[in-house]
């Protein structure tokens, strides 16, 4: 079955149909996307500026730390204060030794 001119003549004429069609299926595409990538927008903006409640606590109120100083962790945080101090106290006194220029790192040369 061969082409005759009358064909030829419909298709050349279809032709251009059919490239608006082509062009209209992609653009509808990139539109899709494009309202998707607004709809995404919209909902993190929204997100943003409302505030959710919080669910409510269902079995009880959570641990609260105990502050009572007859608590063994209390006793623990004082023996942890107490040796941070002593190594404080060491090292105040190796810096007695030593001497601290107070013009140290004032001073920036660029010229390189």
């Amino acid at each position: 079955m061969s082409l005759k001119p009358i064909d030829l003549q419909i298709l050349y004429s279809q032709l251009n149909n059919v490239s608006k069609e082509q062009s209209s299926i992609k653009e509808a595409a990139y539109l899709a996307r494009e309202a998707e990538v607004q709809k995404v927008v919209n909902e993190s903006l929204n997100k943003g500026h409302k505030v959710e409640k919080t669910p409510d606590l269902e079995h009880g109120v959570v641990d609260i730390k105990d502050d009572d100083p007859s608590s063994k962790e209390f006793e623990n945080d004082n023996i942890d204060k107490q040796e941070e101090k002593d190594i404080n106290v060491s090292n105040s006194q190796d810096d007695k030794d030593s001497y601290d220029d107070p013009n140290l790192g004032n001073n920036l040369d660029i010229s390189g």
